[in-house]
């Protein structure tokens, strides 16, 4: 909310508006498509794999996007759909698992670190994320949101911060697809 407002405040060309509800179970699902009929853009940053799944397989032809950290907060990740949607979120996380499975840099990135509990019920541990690595990754995030809305193509970018900087990796998005039986399997193309 705070995002969509300071957006406004800034930028009088363009009209930000911000959902803020349970999507996988709203309380006026009317009220929310008709929201979501009404966008050229939609960012995903729920941090939720159902959440992004939910976004990418929404009917309409606006453009999809979804940011993200890393479990430890060392990471932080866009992925931006083509603007024909033929690469949608579903594809780049594809891409995205594909690329954390085969690249070494990425051997502990999905890996928790500084762990607490912050209460006594259950599901109550969160991970303790530094400040500055908020920060930076926020401010990468944004920036890559900003360039990549204004090409055609589609964008996987992983940004790490380690002990030398930050590291970046850009994934191609790629995808192939095989149909059989009504089921269409997609796979990252490499």
């Amino acid at each position: 909310m705070a995002l969509a407002g300071r957006l406004n405040l800034v930028r009088s060309d363009v009209d930000v508006r911000h959902v803020v509800e349970n999507v996988l179970a709203p309380k006026d699902s009317g009220a929310l498509e008709a929201r979501i009929a009404e966008a050229e853009l939609i960012l995903d940053a729920s941090a939720s794999v159902p959440v992004s799944r939910w976004v990418s397989d929404l009917p309409g032809t606006s453009r999809r996007m979804c940011a993200f950290f890393s479990p430890d907060g060392r990471s932080g990740i866009v992925m931006i759909e083509d603007e024909a949607r033929t690469i949608t979120l579903r594809d780049l996380e594809a891409a995205y698992l594909r690329e954390v499975l085969v690249n070494d840099r990425l051997q502990d990135h999905l890996g928790a670190a500084n762990r607490m509990q912050y209460t006594g019920a259950c599901r109550s541990l969160t991970n303790r994320i530094p400040m500055a690595s908020i920060q930076i990754l926020s401010a990468l995030i944004s920036a890559e949101i900003a360039s990549g809305s204004k090409i055609a193509t589609s964008t996987l970018k992983i940004w790490t911060i380690d002990d030398q900087g930050v590291g970046k990796i850009s994934v191609a998005g790629e995808t192939c697809r095989l149909s059989e039986r009504g089921w269409t399997v997609s796979m990252p193309d490499r």
